[in-house]
């Protein structure tokens, strides 16, 4: 094999190689600079996503609800079954977002926190229901969360998931609710017992406990309370509060018999 070194002298052999050896040098340093070339664009590409990602998440973050409000904001997913003002009327059999204009409508204002509240639920609100959906009058439902409890608005927005769903189911859940009123609130696992004993599917109790209508219930309870027509002659509100053809009704509602014979009073007169 012929050498293409042979015949070279001896110092031009080693400038060969020099050579050699510095075209060696100078790839592998190019291949390193493409290396740390890739690894730098790697790092900013990664830092470009990453600050990205939390544009978009801080984008899709909701607001608080402006404590000013007195229509639900644009961002807040309403019920298909309650109405502008966060009310669910029961008439007829139905609960819809519409109230009939033809009967008396009675308007209750609750508070899952409110022991008055219970009360008012344990003594009357099944009977109201029924007799709502006689048609005789409409039944309007505010759940709201007044009272500074994270638990009214928990609790309040899987009952209204549950309005917008499965009506009967969501009364029966409410009278639970009410019934196990402590200041600890119900818990996730309780919640969904009570669903569930009430008649809820798998799929409506999921949904409702996902927490779908929390800033609903805080926009419906800044509404109510930036409301002026419903405070009372001191400028105060409180609940449970009941609203007759739209004004405010005092009547005695611990004397159910007498409760009862007011509505009818009301009825009768159209």
């Amino acid at each position: 094999m012929t050498n293409q070194n042979d015949g070279l002298s001896k110092s031009a052999r080693r400038d060969a190689a020099r050579e050699r050896a510095l075209k060696i040098q100078r790839e592998q340093e190019r291949r390193e600079q493409r290396s740390r070339m890739i690894i730098l664009l790697g790092v900013i590409a990664g830092v470009v996503v990453v600050a990205l990602l939390a544009f978009f998440i801080l984008r899709q973050e909701k607001q608080p609800i402006d404590p000013t409000v007195t229509s639900f904001p644009s961002d807040v997913e309403v019920p298909a079954s309650s109405d502008a003002s966060g009310g669910f009327t029961f008439f007829a059999g139905k609960t819809t977002s519409t109230t009939p204009t033809d009967v008396p409508v009675l308007d209750l204002y609750l508070d899952f926190m409110c022991s008055h509240c219970a009360d008012f639920e344990a003594l009357n609100s099944e009977w109201l229901v029924e007799k709502a959906n006689t048609g005789e009058f409409a039944y309007r439902i505010h759940p709201i969360a007044i009272l500074g409890s994270q638990h009214s608005v928990t609790i309040g927005s899987a009952f209204v998931a549950l309005l917008d769903s499965n009506p009967e189911a969501a009364m029966k859940f409410a009278q639970t609710a009410f019934a196990q009123q402590n200041a600890s609130g119900m818990s996730q696992t309780a919640m969904k017992e009570a669903m569930k004993a009430a008649g809820a599917t798998d799929e409506q109790i999921s949904e409702a406990v996902s927490g779908k209508y929390e800033r609903f219930m805080q926009a419906a309870s800044n509404i109510t309370l930036n409301n002026e027509k419903l405070r009372d002659a001191d400028g105060n509100f409180g609940t449970p509060a009941l609203f007759l053809n739209g004004e405010r009704w005092d009547i005695n509602w611990t004397d159910v018999e007498g409760f009862k014979a007011g509505l009818d009073e009301a009825i009768a007169a159209g």
